[in-house]
């Protein structure tokens, strides 16, 4: 299986941690963030990586060169434009096979048990969602989802009125997904993940993994990076 890791951001709410560093290579219990998010994929069997880089994407190659996982290839490709929102990221992924592949972020921390139940249980459009997310410490800058009695996305956001879960920052996406993101990348200015999951649930189902108890966190802030030096598993 291969994935996308999206790692073009610029930080900007850790800049007086990262100074001029590109946020993934932010250490975190001696580790750079992207480290611990390649290093769970190759755990869950995935072969092969590409990492979309942006800001300071000198400092992040230079890294992925050297870097070495056994059994697995990394790639990686640029978006230069990354201040137009992660939507715009995944359009720069384009696929060459017709084939499903996991879909996250290079500052997500998670264990392994949280991906497994995502591959296990997905299916070619994947959410991992948690009804009670325990190390989430600002609602408000959540990405919440509506989840259906059938376990289908119905509306996804920051600012949906009425939701019942949060987004993980783990999805299972096909090459369809990726390009609808391309082509609405040349129609608006900022595009996010959640537009493009919006738009592909006009004529798609979307479906929605619980996997609500597993431990994940996004490192956003410097609390963030504090907490995650806490309860990160090892630690």
């Amino acid at each position: 299986m291969k994935a996308v890791v999206l790692a073009a951001g610029e930080g900007t709410r850790l800049r007086s941690v990262l100074g001029d560093r590109p946020k993934p290579l932010l250490p975190v219990k001696g580790k750079p963030l992207i480290r611990h998010v390649i290093d769970g994929l190759a755990s869950c069997g995935v072969s092969e990586v590409l990492v979309v880089v942006g800001y300071n994407a000198k400092s992040l190659i230079r890294f992925l060169k050297e870097l070495r996982v056994p059994g697995l290839k990394v790639r990686w490709t640029l978006n230069d434009e990354y201040q137009r929102g992660n939507g715009v990221s995944l359009a720069k992924a384009l696929l060459q096979a017709d084939e499903k592949l996991i879909l996250t972020m290079s500052d997500h921390l998670f264990e392994r048990r949280l991906l497994e139940a995502l591959i296990d249980e997905g299916e070619p459009l994947s959410l991992a969602v948690d009804r009670r997310p325990k190390y989430l410490r600002d609602i408000a800058e959540a990405t919440k989802v509506l989840v259906s009695a059938e376990g289908y996305i119905v509306d996804i956001g920051k600012h949906v009125s009425r939701w019942n879960a949060v987004d993980t920052g783990f999805f299972i996406v096909d090459r369809e997904f990726v390009e609808l993101a391309h082509r609405l990348s040349k129609s608006v200015h900022s595009l996010t993940l959640s537009d493009v999951v919006r738009s592909t649930l006009r004529d798609k189902v979307f479906k929605a993994v619980d996997v609500t108890g597993c431990f994940w966190m996004d490192v956003d802030m410097s609390e963030d990076l504090m907490l995650a030096e806490a309860v990160l598993p090892g630690g």
